[in-house]
């Protein structure tokens, strides 16, 4: 299938979870259509246009379809049932970073550009049928909870402090989470520790802090999971 450049299906990026699946994206001539399956229902028909990505991704019964230019920067999110039914549109200035899926959900991040760039991110509840947007970048998650940055791209960490957002799909709530990286005692202040380039490590519990002071690099963990919000603190060898 020759499609123009502009119109290439695009491998899904992110963390999509199994049951997900891309969902057939097909040109014919003039037109493209969305199936939930191959030589499924045409679910929707669109303009070929060669300034514009299409792609689609099928979870459950619902299918989420985006189409995304560059100049000027504009995204459409359509979701569908298989049976062709409009479940969500919506419509936003910004450039599409990745799709992920998650718990029955779609997640979309996308790129506002202004003064500076920012990454925001849509989640669409497929069972609920509602919306959340949440001002930041998907960084880490487990099967109950979400952990977003809240800071921008060009400068996302400090040497103390951490921020960000914990999102709770099952209830759909949003805790702000503040950590303070400690200083250790007669060690001076705490400063990023970029030996092996990022300073920060992310698992599905733990956010893994990399410093260093006047004793050595050390790592400040805290569980992103809890309401606790101190520190372990331990030295850090060098390798």
């Amino acid at each position: 299938m020759n499609l123009p450049r502009a119109l290439a299906l695009m491998s899904l990026t992110g963390l999509s979870l199994a049951g997900a699946a891309p969902a057939p994206v097909t040109l014919h001539g003039p037109k493209v259509t969305v199936q939930a399956r191959p030589g499924g229902r045409i679910l929707l028909t669109l303009p070929a246009r060669p300034d514009q990505t299409v792609q689609a991704e099928q979870l459950g019964q619902a299918v989420l379809v985006t189409i995304s230019q560059q100049r000027p920067a504009h995204l459409t999110l359509i979701a569908l049932n298989t049976a062709g039914r409009r479940l969500w549109k919506q419509e936003v200035a910004a450039n599409l970073n990745r799709t992920i899926t998650h718990s029955g959900q779609f997640l979309v991040e996308y790129v506002t550009s202004g003064a500076q760039l920012n990454i925001h991110t849509l989640i669409w509840n497929g069972r609920a049928e509602t919306t959340q947007e949440i001002p930041g970048r998907l960084l880490a998650r487990n099967k109950d909870a979400l952990l977003f940055n809240t800071e921008n791209e060009l400068n996302p960490y400090e040497a103390a402090q951490l921020t960000f957002t914990r999102f709770t799909p099952a209830t759909a709530t949003r805790t702000g989470l503040t950590y303070r990286v400690p200083a250790r005692p007669r060690c001076g202040d705490p400063q990023l520790d970029v030996t092996d380039g990022d300073p920060l490590r992310l698992t599905g519990r733990y956010v893994y802090a990399l410093r260093q002071d006047r004793c050595g690099p050390f790592v400040a963990r805290f569980d992103w999971t809890g309401a606790n919000d101190a520190a372990l603190v331990y030295p850090r060898p060098r390798p």
